[in-house]
């Protein structure tokens, strides 16, 4: 079972995808799937980090005057999805030495 929150799932999606489309161009090796993988996780880390740093909304308790901040977090199995940048760059880095 898969848990995200927000666009998480893209955690999985982007990096996968690039270095699919890599192998598809350059052909199977492990350098063009390493370096898919490298780059896909270039993106999510950025995308991650954009998204996760949005505003979020501020409403206001009538009753308490108590602010509460509502944001859309982008979420893999509990963790922010710009942490998964660093994992599928570390799979490409692997990929490299397989």
């Amino acid at each position: 079972m898969i848990v995200w929150k927000g666009l998480g799932f893209l955690s999985l999606v982007i990096p996968f995808g690039t270095a699919l489309i890599f192998q598809l161009i350059f052909g199977s090796t492990p350098i063009a799937s390493g370096f898919g993988y490298i780059l896909g996780g270039a993106a999510v880390w950025y995308l991650g980090t954009k998204w996760n740093a949005a505003p979020g909304r501020v409403m206001t308790d009538n009753q308490t005057g108590e602010q509460i901040e509502f944001k859309n977090d982008h979420t893999l199995f509990w963790i922010k999805m710009q942490y998964w940048g660093f994992v599928s760059a570390a799979l490409g880095i692997f990929a490299f030495f397989a």
